[in-house]
């Protein structure tokens, strides 16, 4: 691995500022021992939507996290905490942050049962859209400086990205 030297790894905590990452540290709190409830909380705009990524942050980080007002109001992307998992995503945190879109990443037909069927029916419950990885492969979204952005899902067979 020629780049591995150049690598750095840099310890972060809520507020702090990493140069050249758009995008705002908003938990832990405190240092941890690198377990699920220790998961980094990054919050961005790209392309004009507000994005929301909570690692495998579990339900009582999620709680923690609920105390922030940086947090609070309506989100457009949402990426499900830890997969579509039953210990994440409480119904708390989707009723605060109102996504308009979540996304799961998940292979299919994994062992842990991602997403699970609760998660699924919770979003459905609180009409909240979602999309997968399992259904649609790769999901990437691409933005632009000039506030714009597009969605691009799926591999073909050669390996490029359709939509």
């Amino acid at each position: 691995m020629p780049y591995l030297h150049q690598t750095r790894i840099v310890e972060v905590l809520k507020g702090a500022q990493v140069s050249r990452l758009p995008l705002q540290i908003l938990y832990p709190e405190r240092p941890g021992k690198g377990a699920n409830e220790d998961s980094l909380v990054l919050e961005g705009n790209f392309g004009g939507k507000r994005i929301l990524l909570t690692g495998d942050l579990d339900i009582s980080g999620e709680q923690k996290l609920l105390q922030n007002p940086e947090l609070v109001g309506k989100v457009d992307i949402f990426k499900l905490g830890h997969h579509g998992s039953k210990t994440a995503n409480s119904p708390e945190l989707l009723s605060a942050i109102s996504p308009k879109l979540t996304v799961v990443s998940a292979g299919r037909n994994n062992r842990y049962g991602h997403p699970n069927a609760e998660v699924i029916e919770r979003l459905q419950r609180l009409r909240i859209p979602v999309v997968s990885t399992q259904d649609y492969g790769m999901i990437s979204y691409r933005y632009f400086f000039n506030g714009m952005g597009r969605w691009k899902v799926g591999i073909d067979k050669k390996g490029s990205i359709v939509q």
